[in-house]
């Protein structure tokens, strides 16, 4: 196996970030270890490592490290101090907010948070959704991976061809918008 990440199937956006070498690329999935590409340094194990007692264990067909999921935040911390930046993608799932009201409608006018994209679809007992109250209703949408470019003081998302700026409190500005459908 070359790599956890689903990069063959992954929109060119990801590949492009996974298989660039000038900045550290850190991938989170919601559950297992994480996987960290660094541009090389002779001491990279080393300083990956750190003061603990536990090893990051190198993934020579994919030519990345696989540490410990509690490290997330400190590489991320390291790579801005070292590199002045770092990447992280992450598998995350958008949730579609709508209301029963919504989906029995008839005229044209829609108020519901789904801005019109099930208003009079007339879905059957709330099949894909989870109904909390009569006007409110729940249901996760498709796996995307999210790519976001950490930098000291902001995160710059990336949205397909998009980049906007968003402030953070404390460095690393560890916020996060949907990027990429996975395919």
């Amino acid at each position: 196996m070359v790599c956890v990440i689903p990069i063959e199937n992954a929109p060119k956006m990801v590949r492009d970030i996974w298989f660039q070498y000038d900045l550290p690329v850190v991938y989170r999935p919601k559950q297992g270890k994480i996987l960290v590409k660094l541009p090389y340094r002779p001491d990279n194990k080393k300083w990956l490592k750190g003061e603990g007692n536990r090893r990051p264990e190198w993934k020579l067909e994919g030519k990345y490290w696989s540490c410990p999921a509690s490290w997330y935040h400190r590489v991320l911390r390291l790579s801005m101090a070292r590199f002045g930046a770092a990447y992280t993608i992450r598998p995350v799932q958008k949730m579609s907010k709508c209301a029963r009201a919504c989906w029995e409608a008839k005229g044209p006018d829609c108020h519901c948070s789904c801005d019109g994209a099930n208003h009079g679809m007339e879905i059957e007992d709330g099949r894909r959704w989870n109904e909390i109250s009569e006007t409110l209703a729940v249901s996760w949408g498709p796996e995307r991976l999210c790519c976001t470019l950490v930098l000291p003081g902001a995160a710059t998302v990336l949205e397909d061809d998009d980049i906007e700026i968003v402030p953070s409190i404390d460095p690393p500005g560890l916020i996060s918008r949907y990027a990429a459908d996975r395919a």
